[in-house]
């Protein structure tokens, strides 16, 4: 099961059974962001340090307009949508499910 395949599946109500293959990707991309928001919570980074850390964990290509002061919380990082939005800023305590 791929990623996008994955994330078509996760639908509001949508129940994921443990060891499914559903459940082995969901875990993996929580492994991930785990890795990656680790990284960006416990150091420094410039602003373009940060936009390439959510442009890695969303895999989309983030706007140089997003600004975010860190810590920064995700449950997998691949269902973020920020597609169409610029100017975006998060100053606190930012949690995405």
């Amino acid at each position: 099961m791929t990623c996008e395949e994955y994330l078509s599946n996760m639908k509001p109500g949508y129940i994921v059974d443990g060891g499914s293959e559903e459940h082995l990707v969901m875990h993996e991309l929580s492994q991930r962001a785990l890795k990656i928001t680790m990284e960006l919570n416990n150091k420094y980074h410039t602003k373009e340090e940060i936009i390439q850390l959510m442009s890695e964990l969303t895999g989309q290509k983030i706007d140089e307009s997003f600004g975010m002061f860190p810590p920064f919380y995700t449950d997998c990082g691949r269902n973020i949508m920020f597609l169409l939005m610029q100017d975006v800023s998060f100053r606190i305590r930012v949690v995405f499910i």
